[in-house]
């Protein structure tokens, strides 16, 4: 009888002291097949956030030589405009861009206003109602969790990592250099959208 109490005892003192299961940060909802070679779609629910990405990935064709060859990454945000990877593409392919994999952040469709939440940092009034604030979970998602995914599934040297934004995006951009300037190597800021945030 002693001995099944022990026993007992030592089983709920192993459950008490093992980690909790924390929930994954990001979950694939789905992935649509690549139509074409480097070409990878995914729909990831962010449970930081709330909500799901649309997230494009275009990885070059070029051919990896070294074993283990990882390539810089391009975080384009507002899905790259739909043109980034693209892009991306064809200046490598004409060595006017070393190649690169471009990660293309976006929203599903009718979902692309979460972009006034995610991409500003402070919220402001604009036409008489509040938008911005999210910026900082925003910010979290993208280096904590989606960096992370990207590195685990496609061949991303984290240390020549690049970050782009343009409008409310180069703002977003130049929120993340100012407060965290060694979270990627490289910063590509396009008409940030300065009156909304001065500071």
């Amino acid at each position: 009888m002693r001995r099944t109490i022990a026993m007992a005892l030592a089983f709920g003192l192993v459950l008490t002291l093992a980690p909790p299961v924390l929930a994954e940060p990001l979950k694939v909802v789905s992935e649509t097949p690549p139509v074409l070679p480097g070409f990878s779609q995914f729909v990831l629910h962010s449970d930081r956030i709330g909500r799901d990405f649309w997230v494009t990935v275009n990885a070059p064709s070029t051919v990896l030589f070294l074993p283990g060859q990882k390539l810089p990454a391009v975080y384009a945000l507002d899905a790259g405009y739909g043109i980034a990877g693209p892009q991306g593409a064809l200046l490598s392919g004409t060595e006017a861009m070393a190649p690169a994999i471009i990660v293309s952040v976006g929203y599903r469709t009718g979902e692309a206003i979460n972009r006034n939440t995610d991409l500003l940092h402070n919220k402001l009034i604009q036409d008489g109602h509040t938008i911005g604030g999210g910026g900082a979970a925003f910010e979290a998602f993208l280096l904590e969790d989606l960096k992370p995914f990207i590195e685990a599934k496609f061949p991303v040297d984290p240390t020549r990592s690049v970050l782009f934004g343009h409008s409310f995006g180069g703002l977003f951009a130049a929120n993340v250099f100012a407060d965290r300037p060694d979270a990627f190597a490289g910063y590509v800021i396009g008409s940030a959208s300065a009156w909304a945030d001065p500071a």
